[in-house]
């Protein structure tokens, strides 16, 4: 479990998102990756590490949250549109609604999809779509399998001498930085499948959704703020050691 659960490194603001796996925890404590049973940090998980760390997930949001049925039927028609984005034949996607207030929507990495009520019954169609997207290109970019071997490339690749405080703030800003990194290529993918403009009215919509019915999810460090990812579905993702730095001096 990462030490920016409890240390926030000065550089690194706590910026706005959806809520999303862990979510409300990290809301309060900073963005943890939940990889104690995971393999040695720094290794991509296999196919099998990765789907039974989905059915895990899976599992956890099943016993937190109640099924909303009545969300199924609109569910499965997103998962329909979706099908031909989908390009790794071992992964069966799966859509399902959570009885929830929160704007939520969560990938597990087996390829389960959760959706809350909150976004469903506020959001259109195409809106929903879009965020089913966004989910999906984490689990077609293998984010969840990756996110250690990143983080691990993006400490050595940092100079600084090890236990300094130097190294402490550079190892922490790496956490935030792979997390919002994710978030980037999720948003960017979905936009190329979808289109950039239905992105932007998305994000957008979700924005004013958070606010209104879960503002708490605006000071989430995990993700990054709505008007970069604003920013950031049309330009393309950033080179990851430069946004790095640019949390820091941010």
């Amino acid at each position: 479990m990462d030490s920016l659960r409890n240390f926030q490194p000065s550089g690194v603001t706590r910026n706005p998102g959806p809520l999303s796996r862990h979510s409300e925890e990290e809301a309060e404590q900073g963005p943890c990756d939940h990889f104690r049973d995971s393999p040695v940090q720094g290794e991509e998980m296999t196919l099998q590490e990765e789907c039974a760390e989905g059915d895990r997930q899976e599992e956890e949001l099943r016993q937190k949250y109640s099924p909303w049925p009545a969300g199924n039927v609109l569910l499965e028609k997103c998962r329909q549109r979706l099908h031909p984005h989908c390009a790794r034949p071992e992964i069966a996607y799966r859509f399902a609604a959570l009885d929830t207030h929160r704007p939520l929507a969560s990938s597990c990495a087996n390829g389960m999809v959760f959706f809350s009520r909150s976004l469903l019954e506020h959001l259109n169609f195409d809106q929903v779509c879009y965020f089913g997207a966004h989910e999906i290109a984490h689990t077609e970019l293998r984010h969840y399998a990756t996110r250690m071997r990143r983080r691990s490339d993006l400490q050595q690749s940092v100079p600084a001498a090890a236990g300094t405080a130097l190294r402490m703030r550079l190892d922490q800003a790496a956490v935030v930085a792979v997390r919002h990194q994710e978030e980037f290529e999720a948003d960017h993918q979905a936009a190329v499948w979808l289109g950039f403009e239905l992105a932007q009215c998305a994000l957008g919509a979700l924005a004013e959704l958070c606010a209104r019915r879960s503002p708490e999810t605006l000071t989430m460090p995990s993700h990054p703020s709505f008007p970069q990812r604003l920013t950031r579905v049309l330009s393309g993702p950033p080179e990851l050691l430069t946004y790095c730095y640019e949390l820091l001096n941010g």
